[in-house]
Formats: structure tokens, C-alpha cells, sequence
């Protein structure tokens, strides 16, 4: 009579185990449906803002001929840069710079006929030149991941090669889920929307260009403000992390809103403009892994123009709304 007990109390246990409520998918008809769904920015990537971008990289799983790896990956709050060396060339790749339909408005692109990656992922090439290559990999919601190989000599052999493996990985491992995201603290610029640090009137008053309205780029880093004219001044706000690359040569230090500034007039040789950079590393969090600065970059047409006057007046309006 006892065995009888323990056998049905057995019998109870394991068909407790066994039930599931109706309608419930098993986790494998849970990945199965997932690996059917169109695969959106958000389904694929999460949080945008806070996207690490150097998760999407992986330069061990890179094929050999593309050659070793010389320079570790190395994040931004857009990017993940890491660099190759190929028959005595420095390349470097880059991954991230999130575009949507606004910001590659214009952008020439091509769909990559060789490549259907699954979900609704779509690749697309973008401009190849004999010192760089650019590729674009879609999300359904038209949200898109640049991918570019540079070569730093000047030239570069098969550098889309290089760009297309990067590609290759970064999809596998949004695919496979192996996405990771940072985490700012309460003094990090990265918790900061930069088309809301100031208002559209503010930047349109300081860079002079009346109806001037704001162009936010996904990854929430970058902010462009430009007015319904074609010629008009066009102002960005960058707020990243990582070093200042600016000229000591050619740059002015300077104090504004209490911060300090380093301020760098130039013009863009490929075209006729006056350009200017107005960065402070006197922001965000300083102490610690990671340094933060924040950069305001204005172009103005004609390169014997004044584009430092509307980068600081723009830089007044901005140095007193960051942290620290």
C-alpha cells in the first residue's frame, strides 16, 4: 500500500512539471517565432542611446585575409573604431554612426544584391573610394549601422573586403543577440539629449540663421541645426567620449560660461566652406575610465567666412547647461 502512495505522488509531481497554461510558447517555439518577426532598431539593438557600440565588433571572428589585428576596439557613444594591418597598411574600421531615413536623406546607397540576410536586414553599399568604403546595414524601420574601412597610408587594397567581413560579424552577433549597453552616471553627457540641451530658437539666434530647426540622429548623441535655406550655416552638437583631436598649432584656448575651450578655425578643402570647432573637455565625467568632451562643430559657406563667431555664440548658450 505504501509503494502504491509514492508511486501516484510520483506520478503527481511529474505531470505538475510537464503542464504549461494554454497557449504558452515553449521557449523554442518562442525562438522560432522570433526568428521569423521583422527585425526592427529596437528588437535588434535596444536602447539606442545607451548601445555599446564595440558589441556589434568582434575583430577575432574576422576571416584571416582581411589580416591582423593591430589596434584594439576602442568605443564612443556612436562608434566602435578598431584597426587592421594589411601588407604593410594601417586600416581603420569603424562601426555604429546610426542613421535613419532623415539623416541619410541624399546619401548615395546601393543595395547589395550578393547579401539577404534574414529578418528583413538589408545591406547596402555606399561610397567606394581607393582610401575608404561604406556600408549600411538596414533595420526594418529604416534605422540603419554604418560600417566604413579607411585606410590611414592614403590608399588602401580591397577595403571593402574588409567592410563587407565587419558586416558579416556585426550581423551574426545582432542576430545571435550578443548586443551589450553602456551605463552612464548621473554626471556623464550621455544622459543628455542633444537637440533639447538648448532650444531650436537658441541655436537659430547664436549661428544666425533664422528658422534654423534641429535634426536628431539616432543614436541621441548628435544634434544638427540647419535652416530652410541650402546655403544657410549648419551647426552640430557632438557629445561623446574619448580624446579631443584638435591641432595645438592651430588652436585658441578660451574660457566661456566658466569652461574651458579650445577653439579651431579651418575650412573643408574639398568644398567652399569655413569651418570651426569649439570643444570643451571640461564637462561630463572626468574622473575615472572614461573622459568625456563636448564639441560644437559650424560650417558656413565661403571659406574666407567667420564660422568661430556663431560656434561660440552657440557655445555660450550650451557650456552652462552641461553637468560637472
Amino acid at each position: 500500500m505504501v509503494r502504491l502512495v509514492v508511486l501516484f505522488v510520483a506520478l503527481v509531481a511529474l505531470s505538475g512539471c510537464a503542464s504549461r497554461l494554454a497557449g504558452t510558447p515553449t521557449p523554442n517555439e518562442q525562438a522560432a517565432r522570433e526568428a521569423t518577426e521583422p527585425l526592427t532598431s529596437a528588437r535588434g539593438l535596444g536602447d539606442l542611446p545607451t548601445l555599446d557600440y564595440c558589441s556589434l565588433t568582434d575583430p577575432k571572428a574576422l576571416p584571416d585575409s582581411v589580416g591582423p589585428v593591430a589596434v584594439a576596439p576602442r568605443g564612443s557613444y556612436d562608434y566602435c573604431r578598431f584597426g587592421l594591418q594589411k601588407n604593410g597598411t594601417d586600416i581603420e574600421v569603424r562601426v555604429g554612426y546610426l542613421e535613419d531615413a532623415e539623416t541619410l536623406d541624399g546619401v548615395d546607397r546601393t543595395g547589395d544584391l550578393r547579401r539577404d540576410p534574414p529578418r528583413g536586414l538589408k545591406v547596402e553599399r555606399g561610397k567606394e573610394e581607393d582610401d575608404y568604403c561604406v556600408r549600411f546595414v538596414s533595420f526594418t524601420d529604416e534605422v540603419a549601422l554604418t560600417v566604413l574601412a579607411e585606410s590611414l597610408e592614403g590608399t588602401g587594397e580591397n577595403l571593402c573586403a574588409v567592410a563587407d567581413a565587419a558586416v558579416d560579424v556585426m550581423i551574426d552577433r545582432v542576430l545571435a543577440k550578443k548586443v551589450a549597453h553602456l551605463t552612464f552616471t548621473d554626471r556623464s553627457v550621455g544622459r543628455l539629449d542633444p537637440c533639447e540641451v538648448v532650444t531650436a530658437e537658441q541655436a537659430a539666434t547664436a549661428i544666425g540663421t533664422p528658422g534654423a530647426t534641429p535634426l536628431a540622429y539616432p543614436s541621441g548623441h548628435l544634434c544638427e541645426w540647419a535652416g530652410p535655406d541650402s546655403e544657410s550655416t549648419v551647426a552640430r552638437l557632438y557629445l561623446t567620449p574619448g580624446l579631443s583631436s584638435y591641432d595645438v598649432e592651430t588652436t585658441k584656448e578660451e574660457t566661456f560660461a566658466g569652461r574651458h575651450t579650445m577653439t579651431t578655425a579651418t575650412s573643408v578643402e574639398s568644398q567652399d566652406l569655413a569651418m570651426c570647432q569649439v570643444e570643451t573637455d571640461d564637462a561630463g565625467e572626468t574622473k575615472g575610465a572614461i573622459d568625456e568632451f563636448v564639441l560644437i562643430e559650424v560650417l558656413v559657406l565661403g571659406k574666407g567666412k567667420d564660422a568661430c563667431g556663431p560656434a561660440r555664440a552657440l557655445a555660450e548658450q550650451v557650456w552652462p547647461k552641461l553637468p560637472g
